[in-house]
């Protein structure tokens, strides 16, 4: 599997149990831009177009991956995770992405999750913001240079 500037997601290793097969792949990639605005509380970014259902296996162990193109306009601090689907639950942890960067940048991060429950299993990527601020993720098909990227979510068994 190449990784994902070919366009087929993350490299992922067949190694410690794993798959080199992901469990499920979203790539949303829409036409129109779509432009998120995250808060201080905890919320799925966008509980329709990106979320990833898939089956936990028996280990109890996965790992997530999310690209996703953000800009920022304060030293607000947007920090990435995932919720159970429909909730604002957090699933896991959070990640501390950044902060004061008034440029947009693609942000691929991976999250190792254990503990969870074999079977089915639906999260939504989600965003909070450590201060109030300016912060936006953004969703395009990336088809010319002046659009935004697609977002990719990824769930490997670990």
């Amino acid at each position: 599997m190449s990784g994902f500037g070919g366009g087929t997601g993350f490299p992922k290793p067949a190694a410690g149990g794993g798959s080199a097969l992901p469990l499920a792949t979203v790539l949303y990639a829409p036409a129109a831009l779509q432009t998120y605005n995250p808060t201080v509380a905890l919320a799925a970014v966008d509980p329709t177009n990106l979320t990833i259902a898939f089956t936990v296996p028996a280990s109890g162990k996965v790992d997530l991956y999310a690209s996703y193109d953000w800009i920022e306009s304060g030293a607000n601090g947007l920090c990435t995770g995932w919720v159970l689907h429909g909730t604002s639950t957090l699933a896991g942890y959070l990640r501390y992405v950044g902060a004061a960067n008034p440029f947009g940048l693609n942000d691929s991060a991976e999250w190792h999750l254990t503990g969870l429950t074999p079977g089915p299993l639906q999260l939504d990527l989600a965003a909070q913001l450590a201060a109030v601020g300016s912060t936006q993720i953004f969703v395009q098909d990336g088809t010319d240079k002046t659009k935004d990227s697609p977002a990719l979510l990824q769930a490997y068994a670990a």
